[in-house]
């Protein structure tokens, strides 16, 4: 960025240090774009432990959505029953965080909280020998964030369903299948984002909300029965049993969840601020204090329970940087 200068006639003496002072014009110096585009290692040798991370861009490219279906695609890690264990230990054994608070249900284990995928900007799983900051989790770790606002405003919109054939609510449970031979399991999801600057570059939002109705919860692939009429030689009185392929009846499910963020970027002092909040209801004919069997419950609809269910999360970072290699951090959270 400077021209060039050139000093002639200097004496240089043997074994003698010359010294030259003398001042350099700037010259400006316009050159192209130059784009860097830096390829992802196959093996991240500052890794010291098993540590399986999967990006948002990894989780819209999968074709499967749920956090723990997300989960089930590493190694070392199953779903089953809606838990998810890891190598092989129980489920109180897997420590759940949410931008490094712990959200692990304290009495049963598992996660306690409820998160959408579109939320989520990174999912780390560490299988072993994770540092003394991550306790009473013997099997592994399990760490997630939420999304952090962009610097230009963005909004999505997501509608997602199974219903091909643009049925009615009074077909849900007919036990027919679509134009595609497949039942109708209800599956309907919208997911809404809205992310952007407020104000101000330095402070950035993020938000979601997401609704979800499915008319069975575990889809299971029933064939269905029908035993016709059934009748009481004593009393006469007679029965059609009809129970319908497809989705159970008696089985929906219905949730909401909003999760945001802020981030207040005044360098060298940051602070993050992060919340999320899930609200379910569904039918429970299947209790065990007045278990009929399948026939039974689907047949005692009058007197199915409601089990209304809440969640939710806060947290709050605070980050003051010192030097490029010295900061201190503050973190704070809760969980329902």
């Amino acid at each position: 960025g400077y021209q060039a200068k050139t000093i002639s006639n200097v004496r240089i003496n043997a074994d003698l240090t010359i010294g030259l002072d003398f001042k350099l014009a700037a010259e400006g110096i316009q050159v192209g774009t130059v784009e860097v585009v830096a390829e992802k290692p196959l093996v991240n040798k500052y890794n010291t432990n098993a540590n399986r991370i999967t990006t948002s861009e990894d989780i819209d490219a999968l074709p499967i959505r749920g956090v723990d279906n997300i989960l089930a695609t590493t190694p070392g890690v199953i779903l089953q029953d809606n838990q998810i264990f890891i190598r092989g230990g129980r489920q109180d054994e897997v420590g759940f965080y949410l931008e490094g608070s712990n959200i692990t249900d304290p009495m049963v284990g598992g996660r306690q909280v409820t998160l959408v995928q579109d939320a989520l900007e990174e999912i780390s799983v560490q299988s072993g020998g994770y540092t003394a900051e991550y306790g009473n989790a013997n099997s592994g770790i399990i760490r997630q964030q939420i999304k952090s606002g962009t610097p230009d405003w963005k909004f999505s919109l997501e509608y997602i369903t199974d219903n091909i054939n643009f049925s009615g609510s009074d077909d849900r449970y007919s036990g027919e299948k679509n134009w595609a031979d497949a039942y109708w399991y209800g599956y309907n999801e919208s997911i809404i984002t809205l992310s952007g600057p407020i104000f101000t570059p330095q402070v950035k939002f993020f938000g979601l909300f997401n609704y979800n109705f499915v008319n069975d919860q575990t889809p299971q692939s029933l064939p269905g029965i029908n035993l016709g009429l059934i009748g009481d030689p004593v009393s006469g009185d007679t029965l059609d049993i009809i129970y319908p392929a497809g989705a159970r009846p008696n089985s929906w499910l219905e949730n909401y969840t909003g999760t945001g963020s802020f981030t207040f970027d005044f360098n060298p002092a940051i602070i993050r601020l992060i919340g999320t909040y899930t609200s379910a209801s569904a039918p429970n004919p299947w209790s065990s204090a007045r278990n009929l069997t399948q026939i039974g419950n689907y047949l005692n609809t009058g007197r199915t329970e409601m089990v209304e269910t809440e969640d939710g999360a806060a947290n709050l970072k605070l980050t003051y940087l010192f030097s490029g290699n010295s900061f201190l951090e503050f973190n704070g959270g809760y969980a329902f």
